[in-house]
C-alpha cells in the first residue's frame, strides 16, 4: 500500500524537495491566515507576509519590454524570492516613459506622482484649519481656479470612479437618520460606533447586516403598530437605503466642486499659477508637480480619488523596481532603482551591462537583488538599544537569502507620521543616524543606535507612526571623506 512506504523514500530528489519547500510554505500562509490585502501594521502577518513588488520596465526603442522578459525575469528572481516576494511586472505607465528615461537619476516619489491631479487650498483661507478634505472644499471654498482642458480631464476620471464615503461623512447620515426617526444617538454610542466601524470597513453595504445592529431602536413586529412605530421603522428602512446608494456613488460631481470651478482667464498652468497670489483666489486644481511649488502664500493639499492615480500603487505595494535598459548600446545598459512605498524613499541607482539580449533577464535580476534592501520594523527603542523585526523573516529557510540580515550589517533608519487621514505629516530617513546589528533570533533582530543627535525613532507605537529601518547597500569599493572648514571648501 502507498500509505506503507517510508516518506523519505517519497519525497527523493531535487523536485520533491522544492515540492515540500512549497508544501510547507503553503501550511505557513494558511496558518497565519495570510491574504495578500494585509495591513503594513498587522503584528501577526508582518513575520511571514511576502513583500508585494511591482517591477516597472522602460526601454529607450521598446515601448513594452515587459512582454518578452516577464518570464525569464520570473524565473530568476524565483531562484532567490520565491518564499519572500509576490512579483508583478509592467511597463512603465506612458505618462512617465519620457522622464524616466531622461532623468533616471532624479526617480522618487514626488517625480512618480507628478501627473496625478490634487487640489491646493491657500493656508490663510479663514477656514483652512477646518478643510481636510475634498468634500471640505466643496462646503467652505467658493472657487477653484484651473485650466479648462485639465478640469475637463479630471472630471472624466472622476466620473469612472465608484466613491465612498468617509467616516465622518457616514456618521453624518447615520446621526441624522437616527435624529429624524426620533432617536437619540447619544444614548446608542456602541450601536453607532459598530454601525460606522461596519461602513468603513466593508466596500458593499450589507442591509441586513445593519438592520441587525438596528435591533435596540428598530420597533417590535406587532399586530397592531402604533402610529409612532409605523414612523419609526419607515425613517429605519430609508436610512438602511441611503446608505446602499452612498456605498456605489460616482464621482461625477467631484465631491460637490465641479460647479466651484472656474476656468475664466485661466487657459495656461501659468495662469492658474499667477492667479495664486491674488488675494482673491481661494483653491486651484493643478497636477501635483506644479501644486508643490506654490509658495507666498502656503499651500494646503487636498488629495482626491480618481480614476489612474499612480500614487495610489504606492498603497498597493511595498517596493517598485524601476528598470531602465537601452538596447541601443554595446553592451546594453541595465539601471535599476528600487523605491519603498510606505516611506517612498528611493535607493540608489544600480547599473550593468550586459552584452547579449539572451541573458538580459537574469542581468535585471542581479541589478535588482543588488538594488534591494530588506525592511525592518522598528518595535522598540531606548536611547542607543533598538529592537525590531525583519519583513518576511518567517519565510527565509536559506540563510545566505538576499531577504535576510547578519550580525554586523548597518541599517538606516526612517520615520513616517501621519495625520488621520493616513496622509504623511513626516516622512525622512534620519540623517546621521545607524544601526548595527549585534543580536538576531529568527525574525528579530537587536541593534544599537549610532546618531549624531538624540531623538527620532524612540517612543511608544501607535497606528500614525511608522518607523522602519532599511539595510545599507555598498555598491562602490570605498569612500572618500573629506573634510574642511565651513564655508571654505579649499581649506
Amino acid at each position: 500500500m502507498f500509505f506503507n512506504i517510508p516518506m523519505r523514500e517519497i519525497f527523493r530528489g531535487f523536485v520533491a524537495t522544492q515540492l515540500q519547500i512549497r508544501l510547507c510554505l503553503l501550511g505557513l500562509f494558511i496558518a497565519c491566515g495570510w491574504a495578500p490585502g494585509f495591513s503594513q501594521d498587522s503584528d501577526s502577518a508582518w513575520d511571514f507576509a511576502p513583500y508585494r513588488v511591482l517591477i516597472w520596465m522602460v526601454d529607450r526603442t521598446d515601448p513594452a519590454p515587459a512582454k518578452d522578459l516577464t518570464r525569464p525575469l520570473q524565473n530568476y528572481l524565483d531562484q532567490e524570492f520565491f518564499a519572500v516576494w509576490r512579483v508583478q511586472t509592467a511597463n512603465a505607465p506612458a505618462v512617465l516613459r519620457m522622464s524616466l528615461l531622461r532623468d533616471f537619476e532624479q526617480v522618487e516619489y514626488d517625480q512618480l506622482t507628478a501627473n496625478d491631479p490634487i487640489l491646493a487650498v491657500r493656508k490663510d483661507h479663514p477656514d483652512a484649519p477646518r478643510i481636510r478634505s475634498a468634500y471640505d472644499v466643496a462646503e467652505y471654498v467658493k472657487k477653484v481656479s484651473s485650466t479648462p482642458e485639465f478640469s475637463t480631464q479630471v472630471l472624466q476620471r472622476a466620473s469612472r470612479r465608484v466613491i465612498r464615503p468617509l467616516r465622518d461623512v457616514w456618521e453624518a447620515m447615520v446621526v441624522e437618520g437616527l435624529r429624524t426617526a426620533g432617536i437619540d444617538p447619544g444614548d446608542h454610542r456602541k450601536m453607532l460606533i459598530d454601525i460606522l466601524d461596519n461602513l468603513t470597513r466593508t466596500d458593499d453595504v450589507d442591509a441586513d447586516y445593519l438592520r441587525d445592529l438596528l435591533t435596540p431602536v428598530w420597533p417590535a413586529d406587532s399586530e397592531e403598530p402604533s402610529a409612532e412605530d409605523v414612523s419609526r421603522k419607515r425613517v429605519l428602512q430609508e436610512l438602511l437605503e441611503k446608505l446602499q446608494a452612498a456605498s456605489h456613488t460616482t464621482n461625477d460631481e467631484l465631491y460637490g466642486i465641479r460647479g466651484l470651478i472656474d476656468t475664466a482667464d485661466h487657459s495656461t498652468f501659468d495662469d492658474v499659477i499667477q492667479s495664486w497670489q491674488s488675494d482673491h483666489s481661494e483653491a486651484v486644481l493643478l497636477p501635483r508637480g506644479l501644486a508643490l511649488e506654490l509658495n507666498s502664500p502656503d499651500k494646503k493639499l487636498i488629495p482626491l480619488e480618481l480614476d489612474g492615480l499612480l500614487g495610489e500603487v504606492f498603497e498597493r505595494f511595498d517596493k517598485i523596481f524601476v528598470v531602465r535598459t537601452d538596447r541601443q548600446r554595446v553592451p546594453i545598459e541595465v539601471d535599476v532603482v528600487e523605491l519603498d512605498c510606505l516611506m517612498r524613499l528611493a535607493g540608489p541607482v544600480v547599473s550593468q551591462t550586459v552584452l547579449s539580449n539572451v541573458h538580459l533577464a537574469d542581468q535585471i535580476g542581479r541589478a535588482i537583488t543588488r538594488a534591494y534592501s530588506p525592511t525592518v520594523r522598528i518595535e522598540e527603542a531606548t536611547t542607543n538599544k533598538v529592537e525590531g523585526r525583519l519583513r518576511a523573516g518567517g519565510l527565509i529557510l536559506n540563510p545566505e537569502s538576499p531577504a535576510a540580515l547578519h550580525d554586523g550589517d548597518f541599517l538606516q533608519p526612517a520615520l513616517r507620521k501621519d495625520d488621520r487621514f493616513g496622509d504623511p505629516l513626516i516622512l525622512e530617513a534620519l540623517d546621521w543616524a545607524y544601526l548595527h546589528v549585534k543580536e538576531l533570533d529568527g525574525p528579530k533582530i537587536k541593534m544599537e543606535l549610532f546618531a549624531g543627535r538624540q531623538g527620532g525613532i524612540q517612543g511608544r507605537r501607535n497606528k500614525r507612526t511608522h518607523r522602519m529601518a532599511f539595510r545599507i547597500r555598498d555598491y562602490h569599493p570605498h569612500t572618500e571623506i573629506r573634510l574642511h572648514a565651513q564655508k571654505r571648501p579649499d581649506v
